[in-house]
């Protein structure tokens, strides 16, 4: 991934998070799970919140569950890339560690391996970077990654 394109998705999602820190609590109904490792250690979530709608798939939420990915332009299963997207949609994963370290992985690759209008299963692995590595120094790997979820 082209490191210009790697600060916009960083920057642009850094305001998403932020606006979501000041909004009204949405209720969608819905919960699953996501695990992985992250620079070798056990990551995992329970996620409150898991929607698809208008081919966007939501899962989590950061400021509730540790964890928020979210995908756009899906139709179907596959294996797709983070990042910015052809229409100018940014498909990340977004994790928040133990220690408050807030991870933005907008660089790898993500597999929906199942997809309905009741659930989702899938995979991901890539790069992630902390939101105060504005210059990209520390890339964290992140591996193994798993996320389910029901609607």
């Amino acid at each position: 991934m082209h490191m210009k394109t790697s600060i916009i998705s960083i920057l642009f999602l850094a305001l998403i998070a932020f606006a979501c820190n000041n909004q009204p609590d949405v209720d969608f109904e819905g919960d699953g799970q996501v695990e992985a490792t992250v620079a070798g250690n056990l990551f995992s979530a329970k996620l409150s919140v898991a929607f698809f709608m208008d081919s966007t798939l939501q899962l989590g939420r950061l400021d509730k569950d540790n964890a928020q990915l979210q995908f756009n332009q899906i139709y179907t299963t596959g294996t797709y890339d983070l990042g910015l997207q052809n229409g100018g949609y940014i498909d990340n994963i977004m994790l928040m560690l133990e220690d408050g370290t807030h991870l933005s992985m907008g660089d790898g690759t993500y597999t929906i391996s199942k997809l309905t209008n009741r659930n989702t299963e899938g995979t991901f692995s890539g790069t992630a970077y902390a939101l105060t590595d504005i210059f990209f120094q520390n890339p964290i790997k992140v591996e193994a990654g798993t996320f389910e979820a029901n609607f």
